[in-house]
């Protein structure tokens, strides 16, 4: 469990509580958070598994997941 105040989540999540959450872009897979940055999902070759260290808002783990790999 994160020790991170409730109003951090509420305050920096992108749905904010506000109706249900909206899916996650996941347009390509992206390296560095920054957009064009980086390598694409090119890199990764054909995995069948992978896992998300990072997920913020999952849009990485939604692009692996959509692409048939199967995500932790």
């Amino acid at each position: 469990m994160s020790s991170r105040p409730r109003s951090d989540w509420d305050k920096y999540k992108p749905n904010r509580g506000e109706g249900p959450p909206s899916r996650p872009a996941a347009e390509r897979f992206d390296w560095t958070g920054v957009k064009d940055e980086g390598p694409g999902a090119e890199t990764l070759g054909t995995p069948k598994t992978a896992l998300d260290l990072g997920p913020a808002e999952g849009e990485n783990a939604a692009f692996l997941t959509r692409s048939r790999v199967q995500v932790t």
